[in-house]
């Protein structure tokens, strides 16, 4: 069938396969493609608001929403109060995600093993969550504190509950980081 334009709206890897048949075909198309949407906390934030805001906007649809936060950059002196708050708020909306099947579904057998693949190797810390995913497949709400920043978690997009958080002390590194990504 002929088609006047094509849109698309997914991930880099299925966006180059719709461009490229759209191309052979001369289709026009507009692809919405993932990104990294990063959400920045800095030291005159109120970290109760700050946390509460972020989980919500994380964890809306179990995180499957393409404007979902990707990651956090929370000022150093912060980083305490951040995660405190975001452990509590868990706690008290989600019942520490203790199980699995009460928190939300991903929306595929192989999107929900890409999630859990993206856990192994992070080189951060698990502060809320499990640190085995990659081993139990038992996905629940996760923050990872400065995980190392070319490992895929920090280079694919998400589109899940895994929170990376990453310290920094001026703005000018978060720019800088953001600005080549």
């Amino acid at each position: 069938m002929k088609w006047d334009k094509l849109v698309y709206t997914g991930s880099t890897v299925t966006g180059k396969k719709v461009a490229k048949a759209a191309a052979e075909n001369l289709v026009p198309v507009l692809l919405e493609l993932g990104g990294k949407c990063p959400v920045i906390i800095d030291k005159t934030a109120n970290v109760e608001f700050a946390a509460k805001k972020t989980l919500f906007g994380k964890l809306t649809n179990f995180g499957q929403v393409c404007i979902s936060a990707d990651y956090v950059f929370c000022h150093r002196s912060l980083i305490g109060n951040f995660i405190g708050e975001m452990n509590d708020y868990l706690e008290d909306g989600f019942d520490n995600c203790k199980d699995r099947g009460e928190v939300g579904k991903i929306i595929n057998p192989r999107m929900y093993n890409r999630l859990c693949d993206l856990m192994k190797d992070h080189g951060g810390r698990v502060s809320i969550g499990n640190k085995n995913t990659y081993k139990d497949r038992n996905l629940v709400p996760t923050v990872i504190i400065d995980p190392d920043r070319n490992a895929p978690i920090m280079r694919q997009e998400i589109f899940g509950p895994i929170l990376p958080v990453l310290t920094y002390e001026t703005i000018d590194e978060v720019i800088k980081y953001i600005n080549e990504e």
